[in-house]
């Protein structure tokens, strides 16, 4: 359905549940950033080194997961491919139990849970 073709009120939902999913998925990213100790820019920024990049990680699939955001929207809040994002799926899905990768998310996922016992 295209966009002209819909009502007013159902524009207004699109962009009110846009806006509920970035106000979310900023949160995310604050609660990834504290549970692994780096810095908002540092997340967003282009470096590959493994203790930024896999709290990167773990932020896009918990933004997948708690929102209904797609890959590209992902990737535009990190500046990067929708391709990126689904390897970061990926690489989760293959990550042993006690490998690096799934502390990491499971780290980030205990800190939002964490916060929104909080609120």
């Amino acid at each position: 359905m295209r966009l002209a073709e819909l009502s007013k009120a159902q524009k207004r939902d699109r962009m009110t549940k846009r806006i509920k999913d970035t106000i979310v998925a900023s949160r995310i990213i604050e609660a990834v950033c504290d549970s692994a100790e780096i810095k908002p820019e540092e997340m967003l920024s282009y470096t590959r080194q493994w203790r930024v990049s896999y709290p990167r990680f773990a932020a896009m699939i918990l933004i997948r997961r708690y929102t209904f955001m797609s890959l590209h929207d992902i990737g535009k809040i990190f500046k990067i491919n929708h391709a990126n994002v689904c390897y970061a799926l990926r690489k989760l899905a293959t990550a042993k139990p006690g490998d690096r990768m799934a502390a990491t998310y499971e780290a980030a996922e205990q800190a939002i849970i964490q916060r929104n016992n909080n609120l």
